[in-house]
């Protein structure tokens, strides 16, 4: 799963991802509908390959 930050949405960019990752790609919003999601909530984390964020 790939989570864009919302303020992309005018990009477009979850389309061209799309078309070449497997997986989802949704935006931070799709996450929790009718909520607003703070950046302090989000924490990221490095493994090894892909960073993902966790939602607190």
């Amino acid at each position: 799963m790939i989570v864009l930050d919302e303020n992309l949405m005018g990009l477009r960019l979850d389309r061209p991802i799309a078309r070449r990752y497997p997986g989802k790609v949704l935006y931070l919003p799709e996450l929790r509908p009718g909520t607003t999601i703070q950046d302090e909530e989000i924490r990221y984390y490095r493994a090894e390959g892909p960073t993902v964020p966790r939602l607190l």
